[in-house]
């Protein structure tokens, strides 16, 4: 935390204060890089009051250096000084232009919905919900949901941190932040290999061995070191691509008029996303990021069974 405006004679308002709020500065162009060196040499002379100084220049000094503004407490005693980096303008632009496009899809839905089937479902009741958690196979799927939801998240919550071990890629955040490519990209080309192979396979079968195989990398992560280590935990990301459809279509088979029901439930349970994560990061504090491994790979041992529970049809 950088010294406040207040301690070094510019003034100390509590809120949010763009530099060079009063001094018409504010469409200079805030550098892309936050130097924080260059910030605290600016503060200092601010502080000494050096030959020279106007909170103009300061302004100026502190915007060059990637500062886009500064937030200071009511007291005046302390000030958090922020930037705005390339990789932030590349993130805005990104959920810009997924919202466009979301857009687009939701207008093209509108203009076609007459030519949705309509179908009349009966009003859900307790009763009704009570008898589908009475369903073995039906509840068995949900609470994988919740386990798969919960582990997937929690192994790309740990990931970075993971990583930057030394004796993993020993990587900074940023560099280990890049390799998370290849854990969700891995997803998304597994889900295509995936397609071709529940065709040929038991679809219980296919997601019994692909959690099986995804045990196995968490283990082989967590008693290995170096490019082994880091590669077997990324490599897990391909093996999850297809439970999550997988679970949901086993779970809610011959469901029948109840599948709008029962769906609703599932998708309450991927609410395991807050809790695994949770339990990990617990895990990890105590143990280490390796033993807390233990925590993911147990999930996926609840999401084997369900695969050998529910290989043959309902």
């Amino acid at each position: 935390m950088l010294p406040s405006p207040a301690d070094s004679g510019l003034g100390g308002r509590g809120g949010l204060v763009p530099p060079a709020a009063d001094s018409g500065l504010l469409a200079a162009p805030v550098a892309e890089a936050f130097n924080t060196a260059a910030i605290q040499a600016a503060i200092r002379e601010a502080q000494q009051l050096a030959s020279g100084y106007t909170y103009t220049s300061f302004c100026r000094k502190v915007t060059d250096a990637g500062c886009a503004g500064y937030i200071v407490s009511f007291t005046g005693r302390r000030a958090v000084y922020f930037g705005r980096t390339a990789e932030t303008h590349v993130i805005v632009s990104t959920y810009l232009g997924l919202a466009a496009v979301l857009v687009v899809m939701a207008a093209v839905v509108w203009l076609r919905r007459q030519r949705l089937p309509r179908t009349v479902l009966e009003r859900a009741s307790l009763h009704g919900y009570l008898e589908l958690l009475r369903r073995v196979r039906f509840i068995f799927g949900a609470g994988c949901i919740f386990l798969y939801v919960g582990a997937e998240v929690a192994i790309g919550s740990l990931m970075v941190s993971y990583l930057m071990q030394s004796n993993v890629f020993d990587l900074g955040p940023e560099a280990a932040g890049k390799k998370l490519i290849y854990y969700w990209g891995g997803a998304m080309v597994g889900r295509f290999i995936g397609a071709y192979l529940l065709r040929v396979f038991s679809p219980g079968k296919v997601l019994a061995s692909v959690a099986a195989v995804a045990i196995a990398l968490l283990c082989i992560s967590g008693s290995t070191t170096g490019l082994v280590c880091g590669c077997a935990l990324l490599a897990v990301g391909l093996f999850n691509s297809i439970m999550f459809p997988t679970i949901f279509s086993l779970a809610c088979e011959k469901l029948g008029p109840r599948a709008a029901e029962g769906s609703g439930i599932i998708c309450v349970a991927i609410v395991g996303g807050a809790i695994v994560p949770l339990i990990t990061g617990h895990a990890a504090d105590w143990v280490g990021l390796r033993a807390a491994l233990i925590v993911p790979a147990l999930c996926y041992a609840g999401i084997v069974s369900f695969g050998i529970y529910a290989r043959r049809p309902a």
